[in-house]
């Protein structure tokens, strides 16, 4: 015998609103995954940008403090030195790249950043002090700035990282 009013399962309502709620959550955990897999591509990239950035600044920092002069009349892009042995040297920025030039125009080039790096702002890396220059006397200090980013990469997944630093020269 059926009692009657005693209900046995889940009605159409009540299970449309438990299939309602799980969606909801589905999607904002899957949405929370994808901005935490994505945050973690970013800051995998910075790191890769920033250490390249800081390679070729503390190259340049070390040849730079070791040379005996520095061409005042370096083209933009381009920073020209000689160094303690009388050797011709550059660093050139050019291809979105920055790199070690080991004698005159035309002379092989070092990269000192890998090739999934590019650098932005390759005709403003390089301020000399002008004023030393002009008034016949070496040159005294350089200022780098480097901006760059990683290559290839969609812009959601990109940074940019700008990192500049003042070179003290030696003074002969």
């Amino acid at each position: 015998m059926r009692r009657k009013g005693l209900k046995k399962g889940f009605s159409l309502v009540e299970m449309l609103v438990v299939l309602l709620i799980f969606s909801i959550v589905g999607v904002i955990v899957g949405r929370s995954l994808a901005f935490s897999l994505r945050s973690s591509k970013k800051s995998e990239n910075a790191s890769v940008v920033k250490e390249n950035v800081e390679y070729a600044l503390a190259t340049m920092e070390r040849l730079l403090r070791n040379a005996k002069s520095i061409d005042c009349q370096s083209p933009s892009g381009e920073l020209r030195y000689v160094d303690n042995d009388d050797n011709n040297k550059a660093f050139v920025c050019q291809r979105e790249k920055l790199s070690l030039r080991l004698g005159e125009v035309g002379s092989p080039l070092v990269d000192l950043t890998s090739s999934d790096v590019e650098i932005l702002n390759c005709f403003s890396v390089f301020e000399i002090d002008y004023s030393s220059c002009e008034s016949g006397g070496p040159a005294r200090w350089v200022n780098i700035t480097i901006k760059a980013s990683r290559k290839d990469v969609p812009q959601t997944e990109n940074v940019q990282i700008e990192m500049k630093t003042r070179i003290l020269l030696r003074n002969y």
